[in-house]
């Protein structure tokens, strides 16, 4: 669901909602590293310079001691009033100075100088040269006193240096109120925030409206991109659409030609053939009223009608050969392979010639068009016919299989028809299918299938004419 309502919104949106996120985050993380760091150095300049205004007042007072071996009545209580008249910039609340025994030489307490306690872990940080502070709860044996008058305190230890040396002659301890720092921590928590505050609501601002304008050119080219395609989509709707028409109308012209030409077949043979035959039977009985003494004598005009005796019979074989060609065999009843089969075997009784014919993995017959049996035949059998003008029908082969046009999942049928003539010197020769009508009539019936062909010959190394068909019609023709 949350996925889901995400999705909805627009880049701009999407970034508005993750940086707030980011930058809400990093602002609590960074004001909170950026307060303690500030309250850090707020708390410990308060304590080094109370710490240095102490120590200034405490070790005269100490040497005094160290040197008389105690400290006067009069001498603590001109400490004590000095103490009490000095002006740290914070109150102290109690001052206690320790020797190194534990022992407490002086305190603004009166009863507990004189008093010996442990040295607790403070003291001797205090002894080994640092300033330690700390919230204290009070809950040292020392604290008796303090613990009824506060719950809580802020406690100080600061080393008391020999003057002229770095020699620690004692630790001065003073307690400071725990509200004490408070106006200048909240004023420092103020400002940090602040500060921090006001620069994440910056950037946020730069980085949206940077993304906002970003977003809005994204939208318009998207805009202007998505009604591009649409356009595209709808040419190319209309484009596939006519391809495929003129498809259909190339399978259906294939098949009007096939019928023209057998038409033209049929009539070639009642037409012209009878006409013909009947002049030729009026001839032979021409001929027959001749008597042999005429032809001994060897009559010119005998002869002529012989000679147009033999032309005639040789246009009316001529004529029933171009009449058996134009007309095909029933494509219906033969398979693929029978079709094939057929055209081969034809040109080998035609032309005296040996075709090595060699078919592989042909797909089922009812997947395969009329149109498509029709073009193999036709393709085929031009293919043969230049092979036998061009190379005298050498090393004739002709191989068909399945094989995918195109792409891998485009089903198909590769015909190849080879020969091992002298080759097309494609230089001298220049564009061959300008003028050679039967590449050009092999071209158009496999292109108008949607299909390829490609002839491959070099001088020398005979002439290999490749086509392929695809059997879906609506694949596109690749040229």
């Amino acid at each position: 669901m949350r996925a889901s309502w995400y999705r909805t919104l627009n880049l701009a949106q999407q970034f508005a909602l993750v940086s707030f996120i980011i930058l809400l985050v990093g602002m609590l993380l960074l004001g909170w590293w950026v307060t303690e760091q500030i309250q850090n150095a707020v708390f410990r300049q308060v304590t080094e310079v109370t710490s240095s205004y102490i120590d200034s007042f405490v070790a005269p007072y100490i040497n005094a001691y160290l040197n008389n071996g105690f400290i006067s009545p009069a001498m603590e209580a001109r400490f004590s009033q000095e103490l009490n008249e000095a002006n740290f910039g914070h109150q102290v609340v109690t001052v206690k100075i320790w020797d190194r025994q534990g022992h407490i030489l002086y305190s603004s307490i009166p009863a507990l100088t004189g008093h010996t306690f442990p040295l607790n872990d403070h003291l001797r940080q205090a002894f080994n040269g640092l300033v330690v502070a700390y919230l204290s709860d009070l809950q040292g044996s020392e604290h008796t006193y303090e613990r009824k008058l506060w719950e809580q305190l802020i406690e100080v230890y600061a080393p008391v240096y020999k003057p002229g040396s770095r020699e620690i002659i004692a630790v001065a301890e003073y307690y400071l109120p725990a509200n004490a720092l408070e106006d200048e921590m909240r004023l420092a928590r103020r400002k940090s925030w602040g500060v921090v505050g006001a620069a994440t609501l910056v950037m946020y601002i730069i980085l949206n409206t940077l993304v906002a304008r970003g977003n809005a050119i994204i939208q318009e080219q998207s805009y202007r991109l998505e009604t591009q395609v649409r356009s595209l989509e709808a040419l190319l709707e209309q484009n596939q659409a006519l391809h495929a028409r003129i498809q259909r109308a190339a399978r259906r012209t294939t098949e009007l030609n096939e019928r023209f030409l057998r038409r033209v077949s049929s009539e070639l043979h009642d037409g012209p053939l009878q006409v013909l035959g009947v002049a030729l039977l009026r001839l032979d009985g021409v001929l027959a009223g001749y008597d042999e003494r005429s032809v001994q004598e060897n009559d010119p005009v005998s002869e002529e009608l012989n000679a147009i005796q033999s032309h005639i019979q040789e246009a009316m074989r001529e004529m029933r050969t171009l009449a058996a060609g134009l007309r095909l065999p029933e494509m219906e009843r033969l398979s693929l392979f029978e079709t094939i089969e057929r055209v081969v075997t034809t040109h080998e009784q035609r032309t005296n010639t040996r075709v090595l014919l060699n078919v592989e993995d042909l797909p089922p017959d009812e997947q395969i068009a009329p149109d498509i049996k029709i073009a193999l035949y036709r393709i085929t059998e031009e293919a043969l016919n230049n092979a036998y003008k061009h190379a005298h029908g050498r090393g004739q082969r002709v191989t068909l299989r399945s094989k995918p046009c195109f792409t891998a999942r485009t089903p198909g049928l590769e015909l190849v028809i080879s020969d091992q003539g002298p080759g097309i010197d494609w230089h001298s020769r220049g564009n061959l299918e300008q003028t050679h009508l039967g590449l050009v009539s092999m071209r158009e019936r496999a292109e108008s299938l949607g299909g390829t062909f490609r002839v491959e010959s070099l001088p020398g190394e005979g002439t290999t004419i490749r086509v392929c068909l695809p059997l879906h019609s609506e694949e596109k023709a690749h040229v």
